[in-house]
């Protein structure tokens, strides 16, 4: 093997070697996330996130809670008529950005706490969302594509959300600039010293 060859082979081990490690290195991420604790307050089959005040159904549309098993039951695929039909009660589709506050970095598969929201389906990661005027979807695998274009997808899934997002906590003020201290005439050591060219000569 050429001494180029032999490069161009420990180069692509190499990169071989990064890609591996930055998949599990993200997976981990995904699959060992910070307790819900630190974000979120668990009440059985909601959470509410305390970073955003929403409280969210742990479980999508079809599943069911149930107390130390998690999301039972199959994911509903949902046309978007069918997914709004689910509001009541004060529960809703989620606006765009309040779905994607619950994305998790840059993992996937699925990219979300799964303490908190357990139990999602691997093939069927894409849920809808309502901007107020037109439907959209949020990927919660690998974010590509945007939606879902196998023929095993009949629409999309489904996690209710209630209440109103908190808005994001504004950046303090700048600290005002301290003016700077106007220099003192060095014959009384407390007066603003004043300028030569102004300085009214004695009348004697």
């Amino acid at each position: 093997m050429g001494r180029s060859s032999l490069v161009a082979a420990l180069c692509a081990a190499w990169l071989a070697l990064v890609s591996v490690s930055a998949m599990a290195a993200c997976k981990t991420q995904a699959t060992t996330a910070a307790p819900p604790t630190d974000r979120f307050t668990v009440e059985g089959d909601t959470v509410k996130d305390k970073l955003t005040g929403l409280t969210w159904k742990r479980c999508s549309l079809g599943q069911k809670w149930k107390d130390k098993v998690g999301c039972v039951g199959l994911v509903d695929q949902v046309k978007f008529n069918a997914a709004k039909d689910e509001e009541e009660d004060g529960w809703r589709l989620p606006r765009p950005a309040e779905l994607r506050s619950l994305l998790l970095g840059r993992c996937h598969n699925p990219s979300i706490n799964e303490e908190a929201f357990p139990d999602m389906d691997p093939d069927f990661q894409w849920y809808w969302a309502f901007n107020g005027k037109m439907d959209q979807v949020v990927n919660f695998g690998d974010g590509n594509p945007p939606f879902c274009d196998s023929p095993k997808c009949k629409g999309n899934a489904v996690r209710l959300v209630r209440g109103e997002m908190l808005p994001p906590t504004p950046a303090p003020a700048p600290a005002a600039p301290v003016p700077a201290a106007a220099p003192t005439d060095p014959a009384s050591g407390d007066q603003p010293a004043s300028d030569p060219l102004l300085k009214i000569p004695d009348a004697r």
